[in-house]
């Protein structure tokens, strides 16, 4: 059913840490996608519209062809000498819809990554066709190696009519950066899906907050996880403050597949706090791992989830998938705290070919989860008050979601389905 809302996005500005509350309005759904002519690597400009890359001048970018000078420039041999960890920034709405994004910033292999501080401003990027924005995006020193932290951020980034064809729609592999109010509305391709494919800490703790995914992913029979928000996590990621509304399906065997994380490898020690779905979520194939916030964890290390909602449908088809309102799968030192299932809009549909653990999760690998004050409830006001103890992050309206709580810093207008 076609959902029509307005929000305000509260997001960080690049300087001063203060918020600014930004108007976005959902666009219609696209019904169909026309290939662009023409490729923006070609048609890159030579320089940005000002700035000297300082922290109070930055680069400046206010046209889609400056755009795709930064793509150029991170496959150069001058970035690392003049262009790494300095600081840019959209100074306007950029549209990108006349050619494919043929080139990612920041190369899509394991050399010349991305290094820096971009800032958004909240502009919005239309009509991306192609690679996501950016490709791997590593927090180093100046001289391209690991750093200890240097602070480096890509934020405040609003995404709207794209229709994302590889893997998936603003950064290939984050590692060891902040990654925060990155918002989504669009199409993904067959064999694409989420707003990160890939979040490690190989470079540094990586931190995702304040990202929202408004797209859907239908039927795909080619890729593999799929995630709202990130596809796979490896390493230590914090994921905070972070919503799903997309309904996300896969066809594909074995996939795993939640509305904030697909899938959690063997080192992956994410912690989800103050997370929440309320998009459907369903794989119709064998041997799948379902669940609203995460889908299969059973290779993990550690898996934390607190105060988080499910507020989404959980469903499973197939022989052998399991599925749970938190997680399809769990591994080592998992635990489920002060969490919510909102029971007027969320459903859980499993096969019969398994047996399951319990609702919250389909099945553990080594170590049972711990699981404290988490239940499914009916009242909005009192999962609001387990959802913000220690804090002020969600609220909610009868009127809004059909009465579930929402993060405070999206403010819903209106609601129709």
């Amino acid at each position: 059913m076609k959902k029509l809302f307005v929000f305000a996005f509260v997001a960080l500005l690049c300087l001063t840490g203060s918020f600014a509350a930004v108007g976005v309005s959902s666009p219609e759904p696209v019904s169909a996608v026309t290939t662009p002519s023409g490729r923006w690597s070609d048609y890159a400009a030579s320089s940005f519209a000002g700035g000297s890359g300082t922290s109070t001048n930055p680069y400046e970018i206010a046209t889609p062809a400056q755009l795709a000078y930064l793509a150029e420039l991170t496959r150069s041999s001058s970035f690392d000498t003049y262009y790494r960890n300095k600081y840019y920034e959209l100074t306007a709405d950029i549209d990108l819809s006349a050619h494919q994004w043929d080139q990612s910033i920041g190369s899509t292999t394991a050399s010349d990554p991305f290094s820096g501080f971009f800032e958004g401003n909240n502009h919005i990027i239309t009509g991306l066709y192609g690679y996501s924005l950016f490709g791997r995006v590593y927090a180093t020193n100046d001289a391209g190696t690991a750093a200890e932290s240097k602070g480096q951020y890509i934020r405040n980034i609003i995404f709207k009519n794209f229709y994302a064809t590889s893997s998936c729609l603003a950064i290939l592999t984050a590692s060891g950066l902040d990654v925060s109010g990155i918002v989504a509305y669009g199409t993904y391709a067959e064999g694409a899906s989420g707003l990160i494919n890939t979040a490690n800490s190989s470079y540094g703790i990586t931190e995702i907050s304040r990202c929202v995914n408004y797209a859907s992913k239908e039927t795909d029979s080619i890729g593999n996880h799929v995630g709202g928000i990130v596809n796979f996590v490896g390493g230590m990621v914090d994921i905070v403050e972070c919503a799903n509304y997309g309904d996300l399906t896969t066809s594909t065997r074995s996939a795993g597949i939640g509305g904030i994380v697909g899938y959690v490898s063997a080192p992956g020690a994410p912690q989800l706090k103050h997370c929440a779905n309320y998009g459907t979520i369903y794989a119709q194939s064998d041997s799948c791992e379902v669940g609203g916030l995460c889908g299969d964890g059973v290779n993990a290390r550690e898996i934390t989830i607190t105060q988080c909602l499910n507020a989404g449908k959980i469903e499973a088809s197939g022989s052998k998938c399991y599925a749970g309102y938190f997680a399809g799968s769990v591994g080592r030192n998992t635990t489920i705290t002060d969490c919510c299932v909102y029971s007027t809009t969320s459903s859980l549909t499993r096969g019969t070919d398994v047996s399951y653990e319990s609702v919250f999760y389909g099945r553990y690998f080594t170590d049972k989860p711990s699981i404290t004050n988490t239940s499914t409830m009916t009242s909005g006001s009192l999962m609001t008050v387990r959802l913000n103890q220690g804090g002020d992050y969600f609220t909610y309206s009868s009127s809004v979601f059909r009465g579930a709580p929402y993060l405070k810093f999206i403010y819903w207008e209106s609601y129709e389905g």
